[in-house]
């Protein structure tokens, strides 16, 4: 359900121009006859003002006295002139007014359109759209402004309702859990030992992970993470994070390999070192999830245009990338635009194998901790069963 939205407050017309009392077309009216107004009053003082002298002038030059012109002349002459100018004013005026008029009406039809594709947007249709607006092209580009605008809002609420209805689901299955085991032991079906107490922290903690890391990639994505950049050892970063995870692939038989460059030890990237070792843990436990066992997970590091000296330094190279590369289950071309969105996952249904499917916030969650350290990251697959590759770039110091 769209929700309500509370009409924006009408301004108290005294405390705005007076003009703005008037519609569109009278204030266009308005200000069309302002215009012809004050034209007219300067014509008529430029020619009362000048007429004379410069009829003269022209009498002079075609060999006329001025002189010779008695008071009945000039009185004639000068209504004569008058008559002119005031009847060709009437027209003009006339004129003006109907042109006015008629791109007023247009004007008035061009706004309504607006106006009612921004009262269907504010009342929750998010599906209104201005129509083309031949007005000009500050009017089509406005309508291209506002459509975009309004097509974003329908992204982010279908987002929003998808999000919804992912994070219930993530939620419901350990909730169903602790509610189903807490009434059995409290119905003394099921004993209050140390396996189910195990079961229930470990439903507990999943709810906790997965508030953490929503609430981690929120403050993320406003900019309100706290980070602990300092020099760190590209190689450290690696070694920690791999050593972290063996234990986990050996239990799931899967080679984990760590793939260290010529001076990649000393190679330095400005980091958090802690959230760069989530980073490299969400990716390490990605790809163990979709790789089966007797598969492969190398994790390796090169310089982006250049290559390591002796030293450690980055010879011609200002950026370090950095893959993991797994041969499991591989990724569709359609999916691979949306893997960094919250809560996506390639695998939609709701019966997918426990080990097969986290909640869809991990790889979200990294590109927000990558991002925040200046870095970015990439995912890459040749296509189903042909596995997976996901590349992080971050700056090298020391250039």
């Amino acid at each position: 359900m769209s929700p309500t939205v509370a009409p924006a407050a009408v301004p108290d017309n005294r405390s705005v121009p007076w003009l703005t009392r008037f519609s569109l077309t009278k204030a266009v009216a308005v200000i069309c006859t302002a215009i012809i107004a004050a034209g007219l009053i300067s014509a008529f003082v430029t020619a009362y003002l000048m007429g004379p002298s410069v009829f003269q002038r022209r009498m002079l030059e075609a060999g006329f006295d001025p002189a010779m012109v008695d008071q009945n002349g000039w009185r004639t002459f000068t209504m004569s002139w008058l008559s002119v100018l005031f009847v060709s004013s009437a027209v003009a005026t006339v004129c003006a007014i109907l042109v006015g008029v008629f791109f007023a009406r247009r004007l008035v039809r061009a706004f309504s359109g607006l106006h009612d594709a921004a009262v269907r947007i504010a009342q929750g249709d998010l599906t209104a759209r201005i129509t083309r607006v031949p007005f000009g092209s500050e009017f089509e580009a406005f309508r291209g402004a506002f459509n975009s605008m309004a097509q974003q809002l329908s992204q982010i609420e279908e987002v929003r309702t998808r999000v919804l209805g992912d994070l219930a689901h993530e939620m419901r299955t350990p909730l169903s859990t602790l509610d189903a085991y807490l009434e059995a032991i409290a119905d003394g079906v099921e004993p209050a030992d140390t396996s189910n107490v195990a079961l229930l922290r470990q439903q507990t903690a999943r709810l906790t992970r997965l508030a953490s890391d929503i609430s981690l990639v929120t403050i993320t994505a406003e900019g309100g993470l706290s980070l602990y950049c300092e020099p760190q050892s590209v190689g450290e970063l690696l070694e920690t994070a791999v050593q972290s995870a063996q234990v986990r692939y050996a239990g799931r038989q899967v080679e984990l390999v760590l793939a260290l460059g010529p001076g990649l030890e000393q190679a330095l990237v400005q980091a958090d070192f802690d959230r760069m070792g989530q980073v490299l843990t969400n990716l390490l436990d990605n790809s163990l999830r979709h790789t089966s066992a007797g598969g492969r997970v190398v994790v390796a590091a090169r310089p982006l245009g250049g290559r390591f000296g002796p030293s450690g330094s980055a010879a011609g190279s200002e950026r370090v990338s950095i893959t993991v590369t797994d041969n499991g289950d591989g990724v569709a071309p359609e999916h691979l635009p949306h893997l960094f969105d919250r809560f996506y996952r390639v695998d939609s249904s709701r019966q997918r194998l426990p080990d097969r499917g986290g909640s869809g916030i991990g790889l979200s969650l990294v590109k927000a901790l990558v991002q925040a350290q200046h870095g970015s990251i990439a995912v890459d697959s040749p296509g189903l069963g042909q596995g997976t590759t996901v590349t992080v770039t971050l700056p090298l110091l020391g250039l």
